[in-house]
């Protein structure tokens, strides 16, 4: 047996497509109270954001849920800007993951309400005059993080033995969203784009369309907290994801592990119902493994994305699970399209 490393989303692509079926969608909904008012240029309501696990959901798609509030033509919300991410349980990362990779943009902390990745892109550039602090930004630009630059810019022709290296790091330690930026930067040295996980991703979806609704000049006099959804809630804008075809493919030709393990986590809720785990996923994707040839005795798969080393399999039953997806009707498109093309997509 080996690890599989990446391999493993190959079976849990497999087990998303059988599970779920190709044409699902992921929905991410806005809600208001049951009982909300408009009072002129008032809404008097809580906001809530609830989220299914779309592993493509980014800023453009919470952009323009936050658009359907502007016709409700309001400048003021007198209420929270709620997160529900209870469509899944609140364990952030896999079995057997690495204790100090989880500021990587490959150790991204699991939600069901999820955005861009669960990551920030930070930009870093040099200065126009040596010694100055470097230019830092961040993609989105949120109130979610804070950025403590240290960082100065040097002079071009500075000896390397003589320059400390830039490091872009995120106080993980600490369970803090502040990214630090230290070290040293050549004046005439490249734009730096370095991706960085943020800590609890429920929050970080609330409070940037907090921040959206704040450009868009409507005020929340409320807070930004966790929570559910009322039953009794009034949708007042869905986002449906593209059909799972798209995020297979995104999770194979890109080898994204976040959206691996949403798969998973969707697989459960789906099979067991609300919240779904990473356990009752894999334990229906092991059903579904017992109509292949995959003896599921003989290999262990304990996350989505293969990023655990507990996982074990042997090179017969990766082409054992191949032969099956290529042989079986309703796989072998959604499947083969997913694949990555070497040297062109993947």
């Amino acid at each position: 047996l080996l690890v599989p490393a990446s391999n493993t989303k190959l079976l849990t692509a497999v087990g998303a497509l059988r599970a779920l079926g190709s044409e699902y969608r992921f929905s991410t909904s806005l809600f208001l109270d049951e009982g909300f008012a408009l009072s002129g240029d008032t809404l008097r309501s809580n906001i809530y954001l609830k989220g299914s696990g779309d592993p493509e959901f980014c800023t453009e798609d919470l952009t323009a849920l936050a658009a359907e509030l502007s016709r409700f033509d309001i400048r003021y919300i007198t209420g929270d800007v709620v997160a529900d991410e209870s469509d899944f349980d609140d364990i952030r990362l896999g079995s057997g993951w690495m204790w100090d990779d989880v500021q990587y943009d490959y150790s991204a902390q699991i939600s069901a309400l999820t955005l861009n990745r669960n990551c920030v892109t930070v930009t870093v550039v040099p200065s126009e005059t040596a010694g100055a602090a470097v230019r830092v930004s961040l993609e989105p630009a949120t109130s979610y993080m804070t950025v403590d630059v240290q960082a100065v810019t040097v002079p071009g022709n500075l000896p390397d033995s003589l320059k400390v290296p830039l490091r872009v790091m995120r106080r993980w330690r600490q369970h803090s969203n502040v990214i630090e930026v230290t070290g040293q930067y050549p004046v005439d040295a490249d734009t730096l784009h370095a991706v960085r996980t943020v800590e609890d991703p429920a929050m970080y979806t609330v409070t940037v369309l907090h921040d959206l609704l704040k450009e868009a000049g409507i005020q929340v006099t409320g807070s930004v907290r966790k929570g559910g959804t009322p039953v009794a809630g009034v949708e007042i804008a869905v986002h449906r994801s593209e059909t799972l075809t798209s995020a297979v493919a995104f999770v194979l030709k890109d080898s994204d592990n976040l959206g691996a393990e949403l798969l998973v986590k969707a697989i459960g809720a789906h099979i067991t119902g609300t919240p779904g785990t990473a356990r009752s996923g894999l334990q229906a994707m092991r059903k579904i493994m017992s109509d292949t040839s995959l003896d599921t005795l003989l290999y262990r798969q304990v996350d989505g994305s293969g990023l655990s080393t507990y996982n074990l399999i042997s090179p017969t039953q990766i082409i054992d699970l191949l032969r099956f997806a290529y042989q079986d009707s309703s796989l072998h498109t959604p499947f083969l399209t997913g694949l990555p093309i070497a040297g062109i997509d993947g």
